[in-house]
């Protein structure tokens, strides 16, 4: 019942979460079995949801045995129900935590369309990174003044004449002056095309510098914001979480059932090589 921009708000911070799970498991995979990660986790996933459908009592045994649990947990609904207390605890406080945040991030929009910030900064509200700024209006300093006529006599004052010996006639110091004014007249211009570069530069530097530092401030505005409506909304913030933690635990453990919850009920090589297109790009 989300309105339809609220709704593309979860739909983005969900994939965006979901992104940064994955980036986890990953390199947490790749480091066990390198180079070989994805068969061997795509191998695994076919094998266990084959055991798993067939209730394979030797491989629920065996897994329990290297997970270090006793007593063996009676089937694999229970496995799953253990694993989600003990090993992956971490995860499920994790999804909690993000579902109840957007839960409470829907119900204050709700309340008060005008003044939420976006779920993104709502998300971010506790995010105490400081800002990755390039340039700021400080750092931008003012260019000295290029003076072309300067530049220009500079670069050919040394040897205006050094070519033209000194027994030349009228005509070829005549012929060398007017060589030496077109050098210098290039000179200019291109002195000139430098400096208007070299403006243009500092003008792009300084406002893009501007617009990040106001950018920034309006983020901090904002997120200051968010901070001020979550404390309100503290107690049921909590109670969303632990909600969720359990209405996940049950849905894990008993309402996606056996076989292969996490490959969306495929069961074998479907099963792993959905599992395995999942986790690897």
């Amino acid at each position: 019942d989300a309105a339809p921009e609220n709704k593309k708000q979860v739909e983005q911070a969900a994939a965006r979460w979901t992104d940064s799970q994955i980036a986890v498991i990953r390199p947490g995979l790749e480091r066990h079995v390198p180079g070989q990660s994805r068969d061997i986790f795509r191998e695994y996933v076919a094998h266990y949801t084959e055991c798993e459908q067939k209730q394979d009592a030797a491989f629920l045994k065996q897994t329990a045995t290297e997970l270090g649990l006793q007593p063996t947990p009676r089937d694999y609904a229970a496995l799953r129900a253990t694993l989600l207390q003990t090993a992956l605890k971490s995860y499920v406080d994790a999804e909690s935590s993000f579902l109840g945040e957007v839960q409470t991030w829907l119900d204050v929009k709700q309340k008060q369309p005008d003044k939420t910030p976006s779920l993104e900064i709502w998300l971010a509200r506790n995010d105490r990174s400081p800002a990755k700024i390039a340039t700021t209006v400080e750092a931008v300093k003012p260019l000295s003044a290029i003076d072309p006529l300067a530049s220009a006599e500079a670069s050919s004052a040394a040897g205006a004449d050094v070519n033209v010996p000194a027994d030349a006639s009228p005509l070829d110091s005549i012929a060398s002056q007017e060589k030496t004014r077109r050098e210098r007249r290039m000179q200019e211009s291109a002195a000139e095309m430098q400096q208007i570069a070299a403006e243009r530069k500092q003008f792009e530097d300084q406002s893009a510098a501007q617009k990040l530092a106001v950018a920034q401030a309006e983020s901090d505005a904002m997120k200051h914001q968010a901070e001020q409506m979550a404390a309100v909304e503290q107690t049921a913030l909590q109670q969303r979480q632990d909600s969720w933690s359990a209405h996940l635990k049950n849905a894990v453990g008993t309402l996606i059932g056996a076989v292969g919850g996490a490959a969306g009920g495929a069961v074998g090589v479907a099963a792993g090589q959905r599992a395995a297109n999942q986790i690897f790009p």
